[in-house]
């Protein structure tokens, strides 16, 4: 999905007179299975006031518009992209689909499915959530559903700790009593604080990824990092190209190392190039002082035809060679390192494709 489709997809819910539905994701216990709960919001402030918040949150972070659709100058422009594609860039959204990862590359958390259970339900199809059966410590998210006619969008909110205020921390001013405008007591019931914030979207079919981190330390996305990150590895191995892989075997038990590494595929085309191209790559690669070559860190070892990679800071560079990183200008002859790529195109034909 492009960033503008994306655009025009949630377009409706800053052009139109949407209604929002708050719903609980409900699970006593880990094992228990998850329940949808509606929130009774039906004509009072609180919808209202929901409803105005999360247009306004959308505006801004997806659309990058202030409450009376101008831009805002200190917005962030952002990029969207594959989940395969992650990186440590910031301003990074990600997307995938809701259908099995072809290539491995993603997997569909359990509490994800429920935000497609949502998009296919009404409204009336799930159970109100009742403070005498149902506890609010067990809400473990919520569901925001905006929708007009046949338009909706879901958004997912994690529920953090500080959402929920215990009565023993919150004291309530009986300004409604006469004669106690003043007084104050604990409040006798646990209150809900919904902030704007919001940390995925499902729309057509595909969840947006926000919130990344989240994603990647609660719903499993680490451990599959690190398992990909160990399959490349193995495949560097088979390639011999290395005097030894302890240091790479210490890194690849790391997120940050093993998210990098896992780029490294079977098609790889630079572990298809021969030993002294790479050899010879590695000595033009130099610092635009002329003084220091990437050679001096990936170091070549004649006896045995193969590359020393002794240090982090090697292991990284070696990475980056893999994943053909390095890169020397035409025009210039600069070295660069370049975190993101892009293939040159004939956007010409491609715009006469689409007429």
């Amino acid at each position: 999905m492009k960033k503008s489709t994306l655009l025009s997809k949630l377009k409706f819910v800053i052009d139109k007179q949407i209604g929002l539905e708050l719903y609980f994701l409900y699970r006593p216990k880990s094992q228990d299975n998850i329940e949808i709960l509606r929130a009774n919001l039906e004509g009072t402030v609180t919808q209202t006031k929901l409803e105005q918040d999360f247009i306004t949150k959308i505006k801004s972070q997806i659309f990058n518009q202030d409450n009376e659709g101008k831009e805002i100058p200190t917005g962030i422009d952002w990029q969207l992209k594959h989940i395969n594609e992650i990186d440590e860039l910031k301003n990074v959204y990600y997307h995938f689909p809701n259908k099995e990862s072809e290539d491995d590359s993603y997997h569909i958390p359990v509490e994800f499915e429920e935000m497609k259970t949502l998009q296919d339900k009404k409204y009336e199809d799930f159970s109100l959530f009742d403070f005498s059966k149902h506890l609010l410590d067990d809400v473990f998210a919520f569901l925001i559903r905006l929708q007009i006619d046949n338009e909706q969008v879901i958004l997912y909110k994690n529920k953090y700790p500080f959402d929920i205020l215990s009565r023993s921390t919150v004291l309530k001013l009986l300004s409604h009593e006469v004669g106690h405008r003043t007084k104050f007591e604990l409040e006798d019931a646990p209150l809900l604080q919904i902030s704007d914030k919001f940390d995925f979207i499902f729309i057509d079919d595909s969840y947006i990824i926000l919130n990344v981190r989240l994603l990647e330390s609660k719903f499993g996305f680490n451990e599959r990092y690190l398992t990909k990150g160990a399959e490349s590895l193995n495949f560097i191995k088979s390639k011999n190209i290395l005097v030894d892989t302890k240091v790479l075997d210490d890194l690849v038990t790391k997120v940050s190392f093993a998210k990098k590494l896992m780029k490294v595929s079977a098609d790889n085309e630079v572990l298809k190039t021969p030993i002294a191209e790479m050899k010879s790559f590695l000595d033009e690669f130099k610092t635009k002082d002329g003084k220091y070559s990437l050679a001096k860190r990936i170091k070549y070892i004649p006896k045995q035809n193969k590359f020393e990679v002794k240090t982090k800071v090697a292991a990284d560079d070696f990475v980056r060679l893999l994943n053909d990183q390095y890169l020397i200008s035409l025009l210039t002859k600069k070295p660069y390192i370049a975190e993101v790529q892009k293939d040159f195109e004939n956007v010409d034909d491609k715009k006469k494709e689409t007429k």
